[in-house]
């Protein structure tokens, strides 16, 4: 197959993946305007469970929780700066701000490159994480 076949082809898919997550956004704005008030946030994390964000960012978060913890042993702080800011990005898509406010003071600390605070900061991050995760599976299972 040709160069401008597969772009073609990529293109294409690409499109379409797009054409379906806003499709996903718009049928979430339905659901919710049909919806009590009260039960927006449900019909949000139920579409949010349907898409299977939360499967990956378990998978994802394990791994830059770990980049972290080697990050701050070797002394990386551009390593541990990178992985706290996509961990904080993800998990405040999906509504854990506390863990997402740790990873926010880790990223800070990383971008200065100090080392200052980190120990207690990670050890807060660590003892949240699981909470986080527990909670996200329990919606997850929810869902079934």
């Amino acid at each position: 197959m040709s160069d401008v076949h597969c772009l073609l082809n990529l293109s294409w898919v690409l499109l379409c993946a797009g054409v379906v997550l806003l499709m996903q956004a718009g049928l979430t704005c339905l659901e919710t305007g049909l919806a009590r008030a009260k039960n927006s946030m449900n019909v949000a994390i139920k579409n949010v469970v349907d898409s299977g964000l939360i499967e990956k960012y378990v998978v994802s978060s394990k791994e830059q929780v770990a980049t972290i913890r080697r990050a701050v042993a070797t002394g990386d702080a551009s390593a541990r700066w990178q992985a706290a800011h996509a961990l904080k990005s993800s998990s405040g898509m999906l509504g854990a701000s506390t863990l997402a406010e740790w990873c926010r003071q880790l990223e800070a600390l990383g971008r200065a490159a100090t080392l200052e605070r980190v120990p207690d900061v990670l050890s807060k991050l660590e003892a949240a994480y699981p909470t986080v995760c527990a909670a996200l599976e329990e919606e997850v299972g929810k869902g079934d």
